[in-house]
C-alpha cells in the first residue's frame, strides 16, 4: 500500500473512531492544527518510524511509514502499515543446511541423508524422518502470536513514553496508534487486519509527570482489534 493510500485509510479510520465515539457534533467547525502541533505530529511520526524500523516484531515496508491525522474532536491518530517478521528471514542458520544433509522423497517417505565428513562409511546412514505438518504449523502459529503480542506491547510502550510530546493537544483529547496489518497467515486466520491503541492525553501527561505508574498507564491504554 502506498503512502497516500495509508493516509486515506488513516483519515477514514479516524472518522470512524470519532463517529463511533459519538463525539462529532455535526455543527461545530473544527479548527486546523496549529503550527506547533503540526510540528509535534511530525516529530511523533519520526519517533514511531524509528520504533518500527528497529522492531524485532513488526516488518515495515519503508523508513517513512507513519502518518498522523489531526481530528479536533478526537486528537491525533497515527497510522502505519506493517506485517509480522518472519524470524527465518533474519537468521543465517539455513545457509549451511545443504552441507549437512540432503532431503528427498522415496516411496512416499521423507528421507534425510546425513552428509557425514567422517571416513567411516558405517556411520553414513539414511534416517527416515516423517514430516509432521501439524506440529510445524502449531509452532509457527505460536511464534507468530508471540511476535504479535510483543508488538502490541512495544506500541503501547511507545505511546506511553512519547505520546505526551504532543504538548499542543488539549487535555480532553486522545492519541491513537493504528496498525494496518497484512501478509500474515496468523493474523488472517484470526481475522485481525487492524490494531488500534488509544490513550487519553490527560493520562499520558500524568504518566510523564510520575503521577501514575507504568502498570497503571498500560491498563488505561485501550486496545481494539478487528
Amino acid at each position: 500500500m502506498r503512502k497516500h493510500e495509508v493516509q486515506r485509510f488513516c483519515v477514514a479510520a479516524g472518522l470512524a473512531v470519532v463517529l463511533g465515539g459519538g463525539c462529532l457534533s455535526g455543527t461545530a467547525v473544527a479548527d486546523p492544527p496549529s503550527a506547533k502541533l503540526t510540528k509535534q505530529i511530525g516529530v511523533m511520526e519520526r519517533i514511531l518510524d524509528g520504533v518500527l524500523i528497529d522492531s524485532p516484531n513488526f516488518l515495515v515496508y519503508s523508513q517513512k511509514n507513519t502518518h498522523g491525522v489531526y481530528l479536533d474532536e478526537f486528537g491525533v491518530l497515527f497510522c502505519f502499515e506493517a506485517s509480522l517478521i518472519n524470524r527465518n528471514e533474519n537468521q543465517e542458520w539455513w545457509k549451511d543446511l545443504g552441507k549437512k544433509f540432503k532431503v528427498y522423497t522415496q516411496d512416499g517417505k521423507t528421507i534425510i541423508d546425513l552428509q557425514n565428513d567422517d571416513k567411516d562409511k558405517d556411520s553414513d546412514k539414511d534416517v527416515e524422518v516423517p514430516f509432521d505438518g501439524k506440529e510445524w504449523k502449531e509452532k509457527h502459529e505460536k511464534a507468530q502470536q508471540e511476535l504479535y503480542e510483543h508488538g502490541k506491547a512495544e506500541l503501547a510502550e511507545a505511546l506511553a513514553d512519547y505520546g505526551e510530546t504532543l504538548g499542543a493537544l488539549r487535555a480532553d483529547q486522545k492519541v491513537a496508534v493504528t496498525a494496518l496489518l497484512r501478509d500474515s497467515d496468523f493474523l488472517a486466520e484470526n481475522e485481525i487486519s487492524t490494531l488500534v491503541l488509544t490513550a487519553k492525553v490527560s493520562d499520558l501527561r500524568a504518566y510523564a509527570s510520575g503521577n501514575i505508574s507504568d502498570k497503571e498507564m498500560r491498563s488505561r491504554i485501550v486496545t481494539e482489534e478487528y
